[in-house]
């Protein structure tokens, strides 16, 4: 779609709500209020103030015509507004083998040993360089605690 239709559509729709919610505003003074048009724009926004005041739905309309009108507008609204993505369900989780830090069950299995012999070496050195701290809650961090696995002959 052109920029002026799509502008023209948006106040067509800036009206129809102002309509349904029972206020009394113009298009013309919503425009005014959002930027100070040119010189050049005023005619336009003139043409399109008359043209928003005439579609403005009267009393003598059909219920058909109302239907009608309805349909319209929210075809142009979804053309103009489409509906958002849920990037959320894109996004994978990221890889042990990628992540700084490990959780003891994560630990467990990425070197493979036990919960339990994972909690007695946490429980031996409670501050030890590969252990990370958040409250209650250990983890270990993945490269410092490789290093100290290659330095121990028995775990």
């Amino acid at each position: 779609m052109k920029k002026e239709t799509k502008m023209l559509l948006k106040l067509i729709l800036a009206a129809e709500e102002e309509s349904e919610a029972g206020q009394q505003r113009s298009a013309s003074k919503e425009l005014v209020r959002a930027k100070t048009p040119t010189k050049e724009e005023i005619p336009e926004l003139k043409e399109f103030a008359m043209f928003i005041d005439s579609q403005k739905p009267n009393k003598t309309m059909s219920d058909a015509e109302k239907d009608m009108r309805k349909a319209d507008l929210e075809r142009v609204r979804k053309e103009l507004y489409p509906d958002h993505e849920d990037n959320r369900t894109e996004i994978s989780e990221v890889p042990i083998w990628a992540k700084y830090a490990l959780t003891v069950p994560e630990a467990a299995e990425y070197f493979h040993l036990g919960y339990n012999k994972l909690r007695e070496i946490v429980r031996r050195d409670k501050y030890a360089e590969y252990l990370l701290w958040n409250g209650g809650r250990v983890y270990i961090k993945r490269k410092l605690f490789e290093e100290y696995l290659n330095k121990e002959t028995e775990v």
